[in-house]
């Protein structure tokens, strides 16, 4: 049984994916960025230093556990099957009858498969706190 925190938790971390999306690096960017330490190049007199933007969180958003849940998600004891439900009827809005259709789970049986990826992830998640707190 899914509790109303775990629900609570749940749609905080897809609110802040949807929200505050992360921004990573790409390949190139961090080659050419690590050119400019081993050459040790100073910028020149009109070169403008890279605009670092930072996404500021919307309100009412936990992002430390949001981020807990997001490491627990990449996690590979979590099923991709549990992955992908999670983040299509989380994050994506999805119905649980269009969810059973595309990723092959048997009619009415999605509750049954939702229990099982919730309790998995809070499974990891309380791993992962307990290793923090040692």
């Amino acid at each position: 049984m899914i509790t109303k925190e775990q629900e609570q938790r749940l749609r905080n971390w897809a609110r802040a994916n949807r929200e505050c999306p992360r921004a990573k690096k790409g390949a190139t960017q961090v080659f050419c960025e690590s050119l400019r330490y081993y050459y040790d190049r100073q910028p020149e007199e009109d070169e403008q230093p890279p605009i670092k933007r930072s996404i500021p969180a919307a309100k009412g958003i936990d992002l430390a556990d949001a981020d807990l849940l997001d490491e627990a998600y990449r996690d590979k004891r979590l099923t991709n099957v549990s992955r992908n439900l999670l983040r299509l009827y989380y994050c994506c809005f999805t119905s649980p009858s269009v969810i059973e259709q595309k990723l092959s789970l048997g009619q009415k049986t999605f509750l049954m498969h939702k229990e099982r990826a919730v309790a998995k992830l809070f499974e990891i998640v309380e791993t992962i706190e307990k290793k923090v707190v040692k």
